[in-house]
């Protein structure tokens, strides 16, 4: 594999051109805004978006089961009726 033109940092989201790439791999790598040098916590641009992309879509799932469970636990209850004169009554001082 070719060597990229940049890494995302992990830690920032910040693009990174300050890397050694041997052998298909990050060898070492620093980001300059939070000061990340674990070459772990790095990734290819299209890996970072596509994990992106899934990482939106559980959220988005998640947020269907959230608002499916809350709609079917906040059904509206009805008041009880009380027929005409059971309300009590004001109390004059």
């Amino acid at each position: 594999m070719a060597r990229p033109d940049y890494l995302v940092c992990l830690e920032c989201e910040s693009e990174v051109e300050d890397f050694i790439w041997r052998d298909g791999e990050i060898r070492r790598a620093s980001c300059e805004v939070c000061g990340n040098s674990d070459a772990d916590a790095f990734a290819l641009p299209e890996d970072f978006e596509q994990d992106m992309d899934d990482d939106l879509e559980e959220e988005e799932d998640e947020e269907d089961e959230y608002s499916t469970t809350t709609r079917s636990m906040t059904r509206r209850r009805k008041s009880p009726s009380r027929p005409p004169g059971s309300w009590p009554r004001a109390i004059r001082l």
